[in-house]
């Protein structure tokens, strides 16, 4: 690439190069099987570019090898799921508010779902204590609510609509402190939003909230049992 002309290939194998980086670096986070399907898209654009490459002929046929083999990775790789779906009927269902379901807080499939992530040592009542509380926030304040919980979840309701940067808090709990407490300011100054971050007592939320801290003000909190609640403003206001 350093050698060669200016042109309509070299400027495709460069952009899909960095991108297919750029992708590579979710894996390093997230090095499970799956994530190299889910970036595998990447890949299938870097190796079409590297195909228009005329010189040298050996790297045209290791391309078209290894496009080969990401045609035939998608449809040998979990057969263990499409397995258990068979076996529970559901192969020729196509049913979507089902699967968002599951991630509502305040819908029963969700609320089972959630109990289940939180691992069998977590109380009962752990997920109908989250469903009070969003239903509560909601109702009474009408102001979205964003959960720390072994689930993190995002509410699949109006309820869980973005108003801060940590939305889907998972996304950000490897990132360095101060990398997410700039992210916190500047989402803040461009929503100027009020929210709530709903907490399992026994989630170690500690640094999350403490960003929270750094860019919000605390406004007021509330008990649900094995969760608690706190409204957070933007300190501007």
């Amino acid at each position: 690439m350093r050698d060669a002309v200016p042109s309509p290939q070299a400027q495709n194998l460069a952009v899909t190069l960095l991108a297919a980086y750029g992708a590579s670096s979710y894996f390093l986070g997230r090095s499970h099987d799956n994530n190299l399907l889910n970036i595998s898209v990447f890949f299938v654009l870097l190796l079409l570019a590297v195909r228009m490459v005329i010189q040298p002929r050996l790297l045209r046929v290791a391309a078209c090898g290894m496009l080969a083999c990401l045609v035939a990775y998608p449809v040998l790789a979990n057969w263990s799921t499409w397995g258990g779906i068979l076996k529970d009927g559901a192969f020729a269902k196509f049913q979507p508010n089902r699967i968002v379901a599951g991630f509502s807080y305040v819908d029963p499939a969700g609320m089972k779902a959630m109990q289940t992530m939180m691992g069998a040592s977590s109380p009962e009542v752990s997920a109908e204590d989250a469903a009070r509380g969003m239903r509560t926030i909601y109702t009474q304040f009408h102001e979205p609510v964003v959960v720390l919980d072994p689930a993190l979840s995002l509410e699949a309701g109006e309820a869980g609509s973005a108003w801060s940067a940590f939305h889907g808090p998972e996304n950000y709990g490897y990132l360095p402190s101060p990398l997410r407490r700039q992210f916190l300011t500047a989402v803040a100054a461009r929503l100027r939003a009020t929210g709530w971050v709903l907490v399992k007592r026994d989630y170690q939320a500690e640094d999350l909230l403490a960003d929270f801290d750094a860019v919000y003000r605390r406004d007021r909190m509330m008990d649900f049992g094995t969760y608690y609640a706190i409204r957070y403003i933007p300190r501007s206001e």
